[in-house]
């Protein structure tokens, strides 16, 4: 999120929205991330972690191009919701791949790991999408990434991990419909709370 929280001034004043409306731009994809990740995790251990993971990073880098390519904003809604589900199927299996993958020992070295690059990856996020505005436009922090996306989705698709043990292959729709519900009404409660005039200066 910290990438593109870093050029929606620009993509709002570029788009000719409002600061409520692109807003949205950033809970539509908070919302889908939260709201599934739960859900892509099950499914990663009915199915495989590796295939969710994989389907994952390319749905991310699917709705990434959609998002340097959009011409309207209500696409560019869509397309950042579409990336928020993309990333829950990736959050809600690297664990446990690295936890099918490594063996006990070397785990917690692993696990950090994944954090650092994690955090590292951000902050290049973060200067690559400041970068692409002001050297190029807007829609290049949404295109640049799109090797990496398409290269993770390769390695994820193409890697085997023993299947887990689960003690019942049944899905909890109920329960993860409940949750995004819940997850949507607190967000549209939050969404824009403070008073006076909408503006992106402090």
């Amino acid at each position: 999120m910290g990438p593109v929280a870093s050029i929606l001034p620009t993509l709002t004043r570029d788009q000719e929205t409002s600061v409520t409306a692109a807003g949205w731009i950033m809970s539509a994809y908070f919302v889908m991330l939260v709201g599934t990740v739960l859900v892509m995790g099950r499914l990663g251990d009915l199915v495989g972690q590796g295939r969710v993971f994989g389907l994952g990073a390319a749905l991310f880098t699917a709705a990434g191009l959609l998002c340097g390519l959009s011409n309207s904003f209500g696409l560019l809604l869509v397309a950042r919701g579409i990336q928020g589900v993309g990333s829950a199927m990736i959050f809600g299996t690297s664990l446990a791949i690295i936890a099918s993958a490594i063996p006990g020992r070397s785990r917690g070295i692993a696990i950090g790991c994944l954090t650092v690059a994690s955090g590292a990856s951000s902050l290049f996020g973060v200067w690559l999408a400041t970068w692409s505005v002001q050297h190029l436009s807007w829609q290049w922090a949404f295109l640049a990434p799109t090797p990496i996306g398409a290269l993770a989705a390769v390695m994820g698709l193409r890697l085997r991990l023993p299947s887990a043990r689960v003690a019942s292959r049944r899905m909890d729709w109920a329960g993860a419909a409940l949750l995004f519900a819940t997850l949507v009404a607190g967000v549209l409660a939050l969404n824009h709370l403070h008073e006076g005039d909408e503006t992106f200066e402090a």
